[in-house]
């Protein structure tokens, strides 16, 4: 699989973010890395523009696989409506 890696700045810290070809590929990484016992973040959804998942790596840096397509309304409604169901469970 090719992927772009790229370091990025965080709200926490760092980021290693991959950004690959589609959403299926993020998706099958995101598997691989949960199957490899990584901790996830977030799973993936869009946010902003770009269709990522993210799983915590220590205290302060994350693992991001996106995947950067420009979203259709149907992402947007679906990716705010996990947003209010992440952000009443907490």
């Amino acid at each position: 699989m090719k992927a772009k890696i790229v370091i990025e700045s965080h709200k926490t810290g760092k980021s290693l973010s991959m950004y690959v070809k589609d959403r299926k590929k993020v998706n099958e990484l995101m598997l691989v890395l949960i199957e490899a016992g990584f901790f996830v973040n977030y799973e993936p959804c869009y946010k902003d523009a770009i269709y990522e998942g993210c799983f915590i790596c220590g205290d302060e840096n994350v693992i991001k696989v996106c995947y950067k397509k420009q979203m259709t309304r149907e992402g947007k409604q679906l990716c705010q409506t996990i947003r209010k169901q992440n952000a009443l469970a907490i």
